[in-house]
């Protein structure tokens, strides 16, 4: 909940002053620029796992998308905001135990389409307004 507050003091205080400096204003900022980073970058490779997955739905590729969503939920998920968190920890969980391609395919579809509009909300953070995502770098 802080994190969130602070986006919204940080974007307030832009309104008022443009020229703003919300490292100043916030110095964990440093801290959650770096973390920021590793989840846009974390959650772009999962968008692409999730989408190979739904497009070819065989057991190696399923494979390569259970070990990315649990290396995912063990490291970069503990830097989404909150309310993000337990909607992507309920869609790996349910991808995680369905064992029938027809049943995960349309799962994977609506995750895929989740995580594309997480990404674009990741994207809006404050502390990431002077680093563009660069897809070519992160494949």
């Amino acid at each position: 909940m802080n994190e969130g507050f602070q986006q919204i003091l940080a974007g307030f205080a832009r309104l008022v002053d443009p020229k703003t400096d919300v490292f100043q204003l916030f110095p964990n900022f440093h801290i959650k620029l770096e973390q920021s980073i590793v989840l846009r970058k974390e959650v772009w490779s999962v968008v692409k796992v999730v989408q190979a997955a739904e497009k070819s739905p065989e057991r190696k590729q399923i494979e390569t998308l259970h070990k990315s969503l649990r290396g995912f939920l063990k490291e970069s998920v503990r830097y989404l905001f909150y309310k993000d968190t337990e909607t992507v920890e309920r869609f790996i969980e349910e991808i995680l135990v369905t064992k029938q391609n027809k049943d995960l395919v349309p799962t994977l579809h609506r995750f895929g389409a989740y995580l594309e509009t997480l990404f674009g909300q990741i994207n809006l953070r404050t502390v990431l307004e002077k680093h563009p995502f660069e897809a070519e770098k992160v494949n």
